[in-house]
């Protein structure tokens, strides 16, 4: 009886730590945004290091590319946000789109 009662309160707990880790995992819309985000992180990486080096540089190529990337990243997430049905992910591309528009707005791209 205390064997059964043990395996029993043992396979609670493993239930319970199971649904706990599975509610955490993204979905897999959230991942999509969560990728569009990486890209955009790293293009405004290239965009600011565009800048810093311009040094007497002629760098206008290389920022204008950068600024291309982004007027990119942003009409695939504004693409992406069309087909989310997810809450969690439709709330993280609302707050992308606004960083997103906040920062070509300060840096004149759009």
């Amino acid at each position: 009886m205390r064997k059964a009662l043990i395996i029993l309160v043992v396979a609670v707990a493993a239930g319970l730590f199971l649904s706990n880790y599975m509610k955490h995992a993204d979905s897999e819309e959230a991942a999509l945004v969560d990728g569009i985000r990486a890209r955009y992180v790293g293009a405004v990486n290239k965009f600011l290091k565009a800048g810093s080096m311009a040094g007497g540089l002629d760098t206008n190529l290389d920022a204008e590319s950068v600024a291309n990337e982004i007027l990119e990243i942003r009409s695939d997430l504004a693409a992406l946000r069309k087909g989310l049905t997810e809450t969690k992910a439709i709330r993280k591309a609302e707050k992308l789109a606004d960083k997103i528009e906040r920062f070509c707005r300060q840096h004149s791209i759009i």
